[in-house]
């Protein structure tokens, strides 16, 4: 009885602790979704050829809506190709923020396959906004396996598998 009544009460002070977090985790993201919605809305005129220039983030889940003009809609009622965009958008503007809030700056990206989803006018609108970055950044890594990439990059690296001398990094 004693130690099922000591459970109880450890069980309540853990509920009042979890009440507490919740309430602090609410408190943060509210104060922070402000301020990433408006990163996020400035990333995202570049690869939408600006159709979708503003977004909201929901404090509780940091789900991203996007707004067409009149009214909000959720990333599922947006194509893959657009969805990744927003949700790129979305990433880099989380990253800013961090080093933002870190009192620092991004010194170094590094997006793997960001481009696979998207058609060739918004990879080039994307590369575009990429390139962008870079000169505020320093330095922007794409990791693509799509060959007409390239040609739109300044600097290509191609990482070759060498059956003798083993993985080989070559510039073009």
């Amino acid at each position: 009885q004693e130690q099922v009544g000591e459970a109880g009460t450890e069980l309540d002070r853990f509920g009042r602790l979890g009440q507490v977090l919740q309430c602090c985790r609410s408190h943060i993201a509210n104060r922070i979704a402000p301020t990433l919605a408006a990163h996020t809305s400035r990333r995202l005129a570049q690869p939408t050829d600006g159709s979708y220039t503003q977004d909201g983030i929901d404090g509780s889940d940091y789900s991203l809506q996007v707004y067409d003009g009149v009214e909000a809609h959720p990333l599922d009622r947006f194509s893959g190709g657009e969805a990744d965009a927003f949700s790129l958008a979305l990433r880099l503007s989380i990253s800013q923020l961090l080093a933002e809030r870190a009192g620092t700056e991004m010194g170094l990206v590094v997006l793997d396959e960001v481009l696979g989803s998207q058609d060739e006018l918004r990879q080039r609108r994307v590369l575009e906004g990429l390139e962008r970055m870079a000169q505020s950044v320093g330095q922007v890594i794409l990791v693509t396996h799509i060959e007409s990439i390239k040609d739109h990059l300044p600097h290509v690296w191609e990482l070759v598998l060498d059956d003798e001398r083993g993985t080989v990094l070559r510039e073009l």
